[in-house]
């Protein structure tokens, strides 16, 4: 992901990513694009598309994002300060800080604090695609949460058969549309517990970072809404996701 910031004139000096020094950090958290080496004949020749490159449709933040939802699944964008980072939705686990419930006189505090809950978009996924070998339809195993259809003391809980089939251009492996089916149906399956609060700004807090929220428990950033007037930051506006595994038991 580096060289195609790169190619796209990013700096990535101090491109924030997971540790990559050692050979089996290597493997863990630099996966081959595609995980497939070697394109297939037809592919070689063009007379199918391959999945993993650009299309003339494609512009270097939409390649990106691509790959980020359909292979790897992590968040990328940039920091405040415009450092680029490209890191597991789940990478940081302890809390950078906490927001009271009331000011303290040091500690940052939260004010109009509201909740909200976002179900489960599906319980089932198919991914359809190109096949590498020709370029006919081929479609991923049937993805199916049975907790969330028939268990109701788990978290993400629907009660029915939510399908989506979800067609993704270009082609591929047996084993690379599953792989898609899998990181689409892992977000997919997920409910949401969503916090949005006004709080004071907090130097060095990013999105991804972990903090606790009161006696409400531990949350991860997503959103920050930061302005800096005359000198000084203005209360910030944040939206935060509760950390749990989104399925299973609670």
């Amino acid at each position: 992901m580096g060289k195609i910031l790169e190619q796209a004139g990013v700096d990535i000096t101090d491109f924030e990513h997971p540790p990559i020094n050692t050979t089996a950090l290597n493997a863990q958290w630099n996966t081959p694009l595609g995980l497939v080496d070697e394109p297939s004949l037809k592919q070689k020749t063009k007379q199918v598309k391959q999945g993993w490159v650009p299309d003339g449709k494609d512009t270097v933040a939409s390649f990106i994002k691509r790959i980020a939802d359909l292979f790897s699944g992590w968040d990328i964008g940039f920091r405040s300060d415009g450092t680029p980072f490209y890191l597991p939705r789940n990478y940081f686990t302890s809390p950078t800080v906490t927001f009271a419930a009331a000011s303290t006189g040091s500690a940052p505090y939260y004010r109009s604090l509201s909740f909200r809950t976002v179900e489960p978009e599906a319980t089932v996924i198919q991914v359809v695609a190109g096949s590498r070998k020709n370029g006919g339809l081929m479609a991923s195993s049937v993805w199916v949460d049975w907790a969330a259809i028939r268990n109701p003391n788990v978290v993400n809980y629907v009660g029915r058969w939510r399908a989506e089939i979800v067609e993704v251009k270009g082609t591929y492996t047996c084993q690379e549309i599953n792989w898609i089916a899998r990181k689409v149906f892992e977000q997919t399956r997920r409910r949401f517990r969503i916090a949005e609060f006004e709080g004071d700004y907090v130097q060095g807090l990013e999105i991804g970072h972990v903090i606790t929220l009161g006696s409400y428990g531990n949350y991860r950033v997503q959103s920050i809404d930061a302005s800096f007037v005359r000198g000084s930051w203005m209360p910030t506006r944040y939206g935060a996701e509760f950390i749990e595994k989104g399925y299973g038991l609670p």
